[in-house]
This record gives structure tokens, sequence and C-alpha cells, in this order.
């Protein structure tokens, strides 16, 4: 049989990251461990650690005492030469978070963005690029971008985000001329979600479902510990969902249609319903007052999207995360009494509700480790 032109490329590439994911598990690792967990010879081992070792992606952290014969250098992923940019892009700010390779926060700044042009947002994007980077000597691998709204992963575009004004925005292409090296981006949601799965590895065991509450709504699917993307990254897209159309009193949405989900509990939806009925953005929080109807129509109708989507999954667990700028203390809490309400007929337990903020250098953290993350899996 002929070989297929790549094959051996593509093999140690596969090699290469099982190696690393197991060095980033056990570390400190000694090559004779890692030969054996692998099925490679001793010989292939230490082949791809001493590339790994060149490309900075591996140290020989401490010698491992030895009964006889040479002690044997143990392995540790490097922290000095390979780092990722991860950003969190809002209308008008970016916060940028640099991480090295074990997904520790090196660097964290926030930068203006003088406005939502997609072309002034790339470019405020490259300078706080270039600012984080300037606290590291090695190289940056590449750049991990969080935006509101609906995103195509694999093609880099953003589809539609009601929160900067983007329609079929190719961002990835955009950011990736100006900071040369590669780009991925991603919606807040999906972001936040692989952050907490990254320190809490039980949860890589549960059906869940992570809600984000903020300017936009959106929903990220997890089933075995990975997030379902669906068709063009449209999974999870809860914010544009219609629960019910009241014809005497329309709700118009950013996206074209109205009465979505997005229009009676986002920032955005609720803002424009307080105006209409001239009640400030303050009295929202009030328990008692004018407000008090809208946050209680908001978290009815949230309640109800995300117990469709979850009742649909399976899911064990929701997540209920709230963005900074909700600012609502209200809307969330009561979302979560009336959610476990819509499991009172089904003859199974609700599943397992947990409020949580969503800071931003955590979305920005999770946009960098989906960079990072490639490196550890066998693609």
């Amino acid at each position: 049989m002929q070989t297929r032109a790549g094959s051996k490329r593509l093999i140690r590439e596969i090699n290469e990251a099982l190696i690393l994911n197991l060095v980033r598990t056990e570390e400190p690792v000694a090559r004779a461990v890692l030969a054996q967990r692998t099925g490679l010879s001793p010989a292939t081992v230490t082949g791809i650690t001493g590339h790994l070792i060149d490309a900075g992606l591996l140290i020989e952290s401490e010698t491992q005492a030895s009964t006889g014969g040479r002690p044997a250098r143990l392995l540790s992923l490097g922290r000095e030469s390979v780092f990722a940019v991860g950003l969190r892009i809002s209308r008008d700010s970016v916060h940028a978070t640099l991480v090295d390779l074990r997904g520790q926060i090196v660097a964290d700044r926030a930068f203006p963005v003088p406005s939502p042009r997609p072309e002034d947002v790339a470019a405020c994007c490259k300078a706080a690029v270039t600012a984080v980077a300037d606290a590291i000597t090695g190289r940056v691998r590449g750049v991990g971008a969080a935006v509101s709204g609906i995103v195509d992963r694999e093609s880099g575009v953003v589809l539609h985000s009601g929160a900067l004004g983007w329609e079929d925005v190719p961002f990835a292409a955009i950011l990736a001329d100006l900071v040369q090296v590669p780009v991925v981006v991603d919606n807040y949601v999906n972001s936040f979600t692989r952050e907490t799965l990254s320190r809490e590895k039980d949860l890589t065991e549960r059906e869940l479902i992570v809600c984000s509450i903020g300017v936009s709504l959106g929903s990220a699917l997890v089933s075995g510990g990975r997030i379902h993307r669906g068709r063009s990254g449209t999974a999870g897209g809860i914010a544009h969902v219609r629960l019910a159309v009241d014809p005497a009193r329309s709700r118009p949405c950013h996206c074209g249609a109205s009465d979505c989900l997005e229009t009676w509990a986002s920032r955005w939806g609720l803002e424009l319903e307080a105006s209409r009925q001239g009640v400030s953005w303050e009295q929202l929080s009030e328990p008692a007052g004018p407000g008090a109807e809208i946050i209680d129509a908001a978290s009815a109708h949230l309640a109800l999207g995300i117990a469709s989507a979850a009742k649909s999954f399976g899911a064990d667990m929701v997540i209920l995360a709230a963005t900074g700028e909700l600012g609502l203390s209200r809307l969330v809490p009561r979302t979560a009494e009336r959610l476990r309400d819509e499991y009172r007929h089904e003859p199974y337990a609700a599943p397992l509700i947990r409020i949580q903020e969503m800071h931003d250098a955590a979305v920005a953290k999770g946009a960098a480790s989906q960079v990072l993350e490639a490196l550890f899996t066998a693609q």
C-alpha cells in the first residue's frame, strides 16, 4: 500500500498531542511512563519529546532518583515560551488576557473601543494583543476572541451580533491579517464554558447547559465534556426562540423577527421595555417597585425557554451565568426559582441549578484556552 502524502506528519502530530496531554495531566512525568501509557516505543517518545522541548512546549523540570543506572529526567509543560491571548469583545471595550501553556493568567488588561465597526474593533484588538504580549519573551501561538452573538467557529464568521450590530462579519480573517497568528472566534458562553470545564473536571461527567444572561442571551450545551455546536455554530441559540407572540403588543428584535426571548430577558430587551413603560433601570431592581412586573415577566419567559432546552437535551445541571453588564440582583435568582417550578409535574427531578457570575477575565481566558486546546487534542 502506498503511504498517503502527509500521513507521517499527521501521525507525528497525533502522537505529539497525545504526549502533551499526558504531561499536562501527570506532570512531572518520566519518558518511560509516557512510553508505557501511550504504547509508543522509547525511541519514538525520546524523538517526540526532544522536538517538543526544542519548541518550548516541554521542559525537563527535575531529576527522578534512580535505583541503578542514569537518573531519569522528568518532563513538565513549558511556561516561558508558548502563550495565547484571549479577548472578550464588547461594544465599548476589549478585555485582553495572556495565558501560558498551563492556562495560568500572565497579564490581564482592559482597553476602550472607539466604535463597534469591525475594522476599529480589530485594530483595538491588535493593540491589546501587543500590549499584553509585552510581558513575555516567548511567542504568542494564537488569539482567541469572544463576542456576543451567533458565531460559526469553523469559518470564523460572526453570523449575528445584536450587541455589536454585526451581520456575517469574517472577524477571524480580519483580525488574523493584523496580528499575523491564527485566530479563533467564538461566543461568550462557549468561551466561558470552556474555562469552567478546564477548572471543574467533574463537570465533564454531566449533561450540562450553561446560560449566559447579559446584554444578550446565549447557552452552551455540554455532553461528555464537549461543547455541542450544531450546524454553523448555532446550537444553544436560545436568544431568538419565540415562546409567545402577542400581535397587540409586539416586541421587535434586532434579528428582524419579533417577540424573541432576547426581547424579554436580555439587558437590551429589558432596557427597551422599561423605556416603553417609563420605568428607570434602577427601578427594575426594586422588588415592589414599578419595574417588578417587567422582571417577573422576564424571569417567567427565560425560565420557560431554558426549561424547554434542558428537557429536550436531558440536562442534569444548569448554570445561570450573569455577565457584569446585567447588573440586576433579582432577575437570575427569580429565574432559578421559576425554572425549578417548570419541573413540578415531571416524573423526574429538576436539574441541579447553579448561579454564578460570568467575569470578563474568565471569558477571555476561555477564548485563549480554545487556541491552546488544539495542542492537546489529536485531530
